[in-house]
């Protein structure tokens, strides 16, 4: 697949949150497990069998990371890659009853960290030692469906550290399930896949392929194989497949159907059909319209498989002289790299969360993201389809070795316990398990094979890249795939970038300053480029902006994460444009400036002139109280043509802002009061933006910031205000939060990392005057209170009904 341009049209389907899943006909089920689970922090051989006795143990609810409920792990057996958390060895085991006798069940793991060992009464099912993608389990022949209990134990071993380079977490932190269904259905892993040879305004046509596993196809055809299994020959029975195109309120816009004769206890038979969708709504970052896809497996007038899936249309482009298009209009990727974790929630994070978390990366101007170094959960993706998000998709952080040369049998990776120990055995199941489980989402527009892989580095490294780049052509044909290259001049040379789709950059600025891109394309014109993971300078964006070839970059990082820290008792990398309790930094502002199409303009204070990293934000403050007549520099971010400073309505005068840098520098004299600014563009006001001094903090305020739909989750922000509602930005308070009522308090966060508490608590320090509260309700009804006290203010108290 290796060419110079590429041609994507696509409709692509995913299935909507398992969890909450149901056909019309309920032929097919996926039942939650997510409730009830027995945990233990130990390595008991005896609790895989079902008669094990665990009615001591702690009773949890999925999805759950135990690290995070830890406390601090200080060095020398702390390990700051990972934020000084601590792991081990832990068990779980769910007890259930199934009764029905007609189904295929199947459990399924959406993921586990790490080294997972699983049992159903007894019985082992398998390992699987990588802790990022899901995985299932056929249990149908080791369930009783007498109404007697069925025992699934897992053994989970998280002890050997450091197995990746930030914040791991542990145990089963994403959803289980069941999902039963008939003996003959469509196949779960990659059993419908949809392209679309013809995207238009006005027509799209919608390819469905599909692959059925065909066993039986009535009751008694199973029970006579149950009875005599070798005396049982395959049979040939006719089936009608359907594929139904829906609006998403559930009208049918356009269907398909035809005869299928299908052969029984025959796995993979293979099908596709074709439905045209005339004036189709595309998918894009900007308008993320979504339609249904119900496939229908009938016999005999009896459904034996349905699934209703989401979709949406979109067509790519990849072009190595004007870059990236979707649906045939120029497009730049505004990328951000992002890790899984979520403050006190650790890498069990709610649906809500991540959404709260991309309405504010979406409020920077942000339209792509590069999960790192590895697949998020399934949930995220669907947000990302609905959102109106590009994926970036990654595999893997390291394969076979380490930078350093090492001469010996014995694999030296990244981490020390880190994923090439595995590499050789799982990567290639690991990565079609990806591409399979993603390959239908709508905002995955490209994979990502590995990140800053040392083997890189090596002259055979080529050889590796090539086998997994051809697994991904092989598994999904309709988008390319790259790798993050961080030593480009060397992969340059040794042939690794020539087996690469796209050529991955990493910090080319490391090679060529300023310039960035502009010396590799001269020496490479053939080349589509991304900066597959960039710093937040500003010659990174000059370089995309400017240049057609280069289709976007990957900024490290968008919000900051727990692990990848030296100091401690620092928990995390402050590298964010937002901070890990939703707090916007001033960089965020100047990014958006950069990015948004929106008018935007936000006033800081630079705190340092020259800091002595380069690859730092220059470090500011979004506050106005300091030393009376202090000499200051006040930044003024903004993608304005003008902007007005004043200082108590005193004007210090109207500049131009160079369109090649996004900002203004102003000289001020500090006097309390208010420093405020207007942005114009065209001679127009279009934007204005003040700080105001602060006084004493007298008054606790907390705001709602966010709701889901369903009400269940609900986040609310706690303020340290003075007497007239204004922040007090250098408060450091330690609030107590409580919540009364039909909720409960499952979220306390402050944006400061350097912290030697536990992460599970209802205590916290504000940072620059805030913290973050995430709220579940208990009850579908009634109203709750949350209350916050510290000492020396009035508590506050907000109730929600």
């Amino acid at each position: 697949m290796k060419k110079n341009k590429f041609f994507f049209f696509l409709a692509v389907i995913y299935l909507i949150p398992i969890y909450t899943f149901s056909s019309e006909s309920d032929v097919r089920q996926n039942i939650p497990l997510n409730k009830d689970w027995k945990f233990i922090l130990a390595d008991i051989e005896d609790a895989k069998n079902p008669d094990f006795d665990d009615s001591k143990w702690r009773t949890i609810t999925l999805p759950h990371d135990w690290s995070i409920e830890s406390p601090i792990n200080p060095p020398p057996d702390g390990v700051g890659s990972g934020g000084f958390f601590k792991h081990g060895i832990a068990w779980y085991r769910k007890d259930f009853t199934f009764s029905d006798t007609t189904k295929k069940v199947v459990v399924e793991f959406d993921g586990v960290y790490m080294n997972s060992d699983v049992w159903i009464n007894g019985q082992f099912l398998g390992r699987r030692p990588y802790g990022f993608i899901g995985f299932r389990y056929d249990i149908t022949e080791y369930l009783n469906r007498d109404g007697s209990p069925n025992v699934l134990a897992v053994r989970v071993d998280d002890s050997a550290e450091p197995s990746v380079r930030w914040y791991a977490g542990s145990g089963i932190y994403r959803h289980v399930r069941l999902i039963t269904t008939s003996y003959t259905h469509f196949r779960l892993d990659g059993g419908v896949y949809i392209t679309t040879p013809e995207v238009s305004q006005d027509k799209a046509i919608v390819n469905v392929d599909y692959i059925i596993d065909a066993h039986f196809f009535t009751d008694k055809e199973q029970q006579e194989w149950a009875r005599d299994v070798w005396g049982v020959k395959p049979i040939h029975r006719d089936v009608i497949l359907r594929s139904s195109v829906l609006t998403p309120d559930g009208s049918v816009i356009a269907s398909t159907e035809s005869k299928l004769t299908l052969q029984s206890m025959l796995p993979g038979q293979v099908a596709t059909q074709q439905v045209p969708v005339i004036n189709p709504l595309l998918w894009s970052d900007k308008t993320p319209s979504l339609y249904k896809l119900r496939s229908s497996l009938v016999f005999e007038g009896r459904t034996l498989d349905e699934t209703i899936t989401t979709f949406g249309i979109r067509s790519l482009e990849f072009n190595q002289d004007h870059g990236l298009f979707v649906n045939g209009k120029s497009t730049k990727l505004k990328g951000v790299c992002l890790h899984q974790d979520a403050g006190s929630f650790g890498n069990a994070v709610l649906v809500a969360t991540w959404k709260y978390r991309l309405g504010l990366l979406k409020e920077m101007g942000c339209n792509a993201i590069r999960p790192s170094h590895h697949p998020f959960e399934p949930e995220f993706y669907d947000l990302c389809d609905q959102l109106g998000f590009y994926v970036f998709d990654e595999a893997f952080d390291e394969w076979t070795r380490d930078w350093p040369y090492n001469y010996t049998e014995n694999t030296r990776g990244k981490a020390k316990f880190g994923y090439h120990l595995y590499f050789n055995q799982w990567g290639e199941t690991d990565l079609r398990a990806m591409l399979l489980r993603d390959r239908n989402h709508p905002s995955v527009i490209m994979y990502s094979i590995g990140n800053e892989v040392p083997d890189q580095f090596n002259n055979d490294g080529w050889k590796i890249a090539k086998r997994l780049m051809d697994i991904c052509h092989e598994v999904d044909p309709t988008r390319p795939a790259t790798a993050a290259c961080d030593q480009s001049y060397v992969s340059s040379r040794n042939g690794f970038m020539d087996v690469l789709d796209i050529a991955g950059y990493n910090y080319i600025d490391r090679l060529y300053g300023d310039s960035t891109y502009v010396p590799d394309r001269r020496r490479f014109p053939q080349r589509i480029f991304l900066g597959t993971e960039t710093g937040s300078q500003l010659h990174y964006w000059l370089g995309v902006r400017d240049n057609d070839f280069v289709i976007g970059d990957f900024i490290w990082t968008g919000i900051d994460y727990l692990g990848e820290t030296r100091r401690f008792p620092s928990r995390g990398s402050g590298s964010g444009f937002i901070d890990i309790a939703g707090g916007k930094k001033p960089g965020f502002f100047q990014r958006a400036a950069y990015w948004s199409e929106d008018p935007v303009l936000q006033i800081s204070v630079l705190t340092e002139q020259n800091p002595d990293n380069r690859s730092r934000r220059l470090p500011s403050q979004i506050n106005w109280n300091w030393p009376q007549s202090s000499k200051l520099t006040v930044r003024t971010a903004t993608n304005c043509d003008e902007v007005e400073l004043f200082l108590n309505n005193r004007s210090l005068g109207k500049q131009k802002v160079s369109p090649d840098l996004y900002y203004l520098d102003w000289s001020v004299s500090y006097a309390p009061g208010a420093i405020s600014a207007i942005g114009y563009q065209n001679g127009k006001k279009v934007t204005e933006n003040k700080l105001v001094t602060s006084g004493e903090p007298v008054q606790l305020q907390i705001k709602p910031i966010f709701s889901e739909e369903n009400n269940d989750i609900s986040i609310y922000e706690i303020l340290v205000n003075d007497e007239s509602g204004i922040l007090v930005f250098e408060a450091e308070h330690p609030l107590t939060v409580q919540v009364e009522g039909a909720g409960k308090l499952i979220g306390l966060d402050s944006g400061n990392l350097v912290y030697e508490g536990i992460f599970k608590t209802d205590t916290r320090n504000v940072h620059q005057g805030r913290l973050l509260v995430t709220v579940q309700r208990t009850e579908k009804e009634g109203e709750f209170k949350i209350k916050a006290s510290t000492m020396g203010l009035p508590a506050a108290t907000l109730t929600v009904n």
